[in-house]
């Protein structure tokens, strides 16, 4: 696989939120296994909007946001109630 710069900068720029963000990914989805999962759809979701919007800051809330998001997909697409005190950090 070719690494180009925005992949390096993106690599760069989220490092430091993977170890907190993959536990979160975990208590949303209930397990690890889905919690992967949903974490590596969080990971391509960030990665694809930051392609298109370079200049936007990739911060913790935001990288959470977008795993929010991504689980509320994953619930509809699934047909599953989640909770909304699941969310809280």
């Amino acid at each position: 696989m070719i690494r180009t710069p925005i992949d390096t900068v993106f690599e760069e720029l989220t490092l430091s939120y993977e170890p907190e963000l993959r536990r979160y990914c975990w208590k949303l989805a209930g397990s690890e296994w889905d919690g992967d999962d949903l974490f590596q759809d969080t990971m391509i979701k960030a990665f694809r909007r930051f392609q298109r919007w370079p200049g936007r800051e990739l911060s913790k809330p935001y990288m959470y946001r977008i795993a929010a998001n991504a689980w509320f997909d994953t619930c509809r697409r699934r047909k599953i109630a989640f909770l909304p005190e699941s969310l809280r950090l």
